[in-house]
């Protein structure tokens, strides 16, 4: 019989309160370095259609990747940059065949992970 009672006083026993987590660590922005800012803003608006944020400091500028994120493009940059395909971006678009088109369209060059020029690997 002395189960059902410890068990009944540990039910008696009031609940501490436990702080709740955190909340889980959110993306806010990427920062990319670009030889050009001007023409990579205009570049990112034409290929992707992002729309530019107002930068609180002169140089960067901001630009809309949606649920609060931004793409920030600073000045700065004056080496090229190597073509590691595990440093990227990643953006979903809405219609991909369509993406795919414009780029074609625009002369952008793409290609898979494996370096496959003109072919892409949907994920």
């Amino acid at each position: 019989m002395p189960l059902p009672v410890v068990l009944a006083l540990l039910a008696a026993v009031p609940a501490q309160a436990v702080p709740p987590p955190p909340p889980p660590a959110r993306a806010d922005h990427l920062s990319l370095s670009v030889a050009d800012v001007d023409a990579s803003t205009a570049w990112y608006q034409r290929i992707f259609g992002l729309a530019e944020l107002p930068a609180p400091v002169k140089g960067p500028r901001w630009l809309d990747l949606g649920g609060g994120v931004a793409l920030h493009l600073s000045p700065g940059r004056t080496a090229p940059v190597s073509p590691d395909r595990r440093n990227h971006l990643a953006l979903r678009v809405s219609d991909f065949a369509a993406f795919v088109q414009r780029l074609e369209r625009e002369g952008v060059a793409f290609t898979d992970f494996e370096g496959r020029p003109a072919t892409v690997q949907r994920v």
